[in-house]
């Protein structure tokens, strides 16, 4: 794929003008940033200089924006255990082909079908990192869960996803639609488990989640991470001439527009999205107390993820380099040939997943 030619300088709008959450910090952002930390620096998933690096992207702060309407302790910590999988996930499959990627992907799977501790003795720091993560999921919720099967069925997709866009990103590219790039997109981003971590503790019924009006908010906030989340890691991606995977390229591709104009559809989506998210808020229908309670910690949930998403993207150092801040005030944002590469390297994923020989995609 011929990738457009970009302005050097332009504006980022605020997807989330009409969003009805605002900023939540956790209480509990220090103690669970530094445990989390400390448990990936201990899985060894990086050499020193990219462990420095990674670790400097705050990802431990994602979760304790996103989860904070949930502030309780040790689901604040597991939040941000999962971001870091993901984060981890991302990076090494970032530079693999369909092979190492499917290596990679089966090392996570390999834990998720058991609703009690695994004595399995990990093979590779990736199955070592799924088992140590799902062992501190399992103490949030009880047996027989519905959490368990839908957080392992949506985490299975998008692991499968990940396979599908190495593949894609192999073979030069053959997604050709802004349409057929969202589907694949959604699955992509992992953000169906990532809200399915909402479900641990809160045993909602099948039923329930599958109303039509809960299913579409789900849905929703889905795409709205999707779109918020690819605004600001264009940037980034294409620093690494990686930024094929993202929204704005296909808007390029298929409107025929130039960036500037690209973010203007964005925009206008993301607010359409908006608006319709905050009429299903109005439609929510009721079952009884205990329920009703328990779908409005989760629909809280669910949209103070989207506002964290973007309040991350300007606070954390991945996207902006530490300039965020003055990105969020000024919306101003400059592309560079340089900012940033990969936290990992070759010889590091080789040495990690015990392969011999590591097929590095082009």
């Amino acid at each position: 794929m011929e990738l457009p030619r970009c302005q050097e300088t332009f504006l980022i709008p605020d997807l989330l003008v009409n969003w009805p959450y605002k900023r939540i910090l956790s209480n509990h952002c220090a103690q669970a940033r530094e445990e989390s930390d400390l448990w990936v620096e201990s899985l060894g998933v990086f050499d020193q200089k990219g462990r420095k690096d990674y670790l400097a992207c705050d990802v431990s702060l994602l979760a304790t924006l996103t989860y904070s309407s949930r502030d309780e302790k040790e689901f604040i910590r597991l939040g941000c255990d999962l971001m870091n999988v993901f984060f981890i996930i991302d990076e090494y499959t970032d530079i693999a082909d369909r092979e190492i990627t499917t290596k990679v992907t089966n090392s996570i799977c390999k834990y998720l079908d058991s609703q009690e501790p695994m004595s399995i003795q990990p093979h590779d720091v990736m199955e070592k990192m799924s088992q140590e993560f799902w062992d501190r999921a399992l103490k949030l919720a009880s047996p027989g869960d519905n959490c368990f099967q839908s957080f392992a069925t949506t985490m299975t997709e998008y692991l499968q996803a990940v396979i599908e866009e190495a593949e894609e990103r192999n073979n030069g590219g053959t997604i050709q639609t802004i349409a057929d790039y969202l589907v694949a997109r959604r699955g992509t981003s992992g953000s169906k488990p990532t809200l399915s971590l909402f479900e641990f503790g809160l045993d909602l019924q099948k039923d329930v989640l599958q109303h039509p009006v809960i299913s579409e908010l789900t849905r929703d906030a889905v795409e709205m991470i999707c779109l918020v989340n690819d605004m600001h890691s264009f940037p980034r991606e294409y620093s690494r001439e990686r930024n094929c995977h993202n929204i704005l390229t296909y808007i390029m591709l298929e409107k025929k527009v130039d960036l500037i104009t690209a973010l203007g559809w964005l925009e206008m989506y993301a607010h359409a999205v908006t608006e319709r998210f905050v009429s299903n808020l109005k439609r929510v229908p009721s079952w009884d107390e205990v329920t009703d309670t328990k779908v409005k910690i989760y629909i809280d949930g669910i949209g103070q993820w989207v506002r964290g998403c973007d309040d991350w993207s300007f606070e954390g150092r991945r996207y902006y380099r530490g300039k965020g801040i003055n990105v969020r005030e000024t919306r101003k944002v400059t592309l560079k040939n340089s900012e940033q590469g990969f936290f990992i390297n070759e010889l590091q994923l080789k040495q990690s997943l015990g392969v011999a020989e590591v097929a590095v995609a082009a």
